[in-house]
């Protein structure tokens, strides 16, 4: 399975703090477009094909997208609080008419995940 292959891949590294902004601001956006942030990023990219009916090839970019900041994550030492990001856009959500919605934005996550990887 995809899922699989995609988790044994090598891991990457993220040189500055500055960086770890960047990363933060760009997981936020690939988030809610994607409905990416580990396994449960891949089961999002796949609800979020299942409403939307997108192509294969927006499926595997999404992968790659879930793929990127689960090693930028990883390497700030902020897996566990990434893990929480992916979590919490799990848990709120949901299709409405195509459109992928989210209960929750799941600010209070991501301001974790920022503060951790500016440490």
């Amino acid at each position: 399975m995809q899922n699989q292959r995609r988790s044994t891949q090598a891991r990457g590294h993220l040189s500055r703090p500055g960086a770890a902004l960047a990363f933060l601001i760009a997981c936020v956006p690939a988030a809610i477009f994607l409905s990416a942030g580990c396994s449960s990023g891949y089961s999002l990219c796949d609800r979020s094909c299942d409403c939307t009916g997108c192509s294969d090839s927006v499926l595997e970019a999404c992968y790659d997208t879930v793929d990127d900041q689960e090693r930028e994550a990883e390497n700030q030492d902020c897996l566990p609080e990434y893990d929480e990001v992916v979590a919490c856009l799990n848990e709120n959500f949901y299709c409405d008419n195509e459109t992928v919605k989210y209960d929750s934005g799941c600010l209070g996550e991501y301001a974790e995940l920022a503060e951790c990887a500016l440490r």
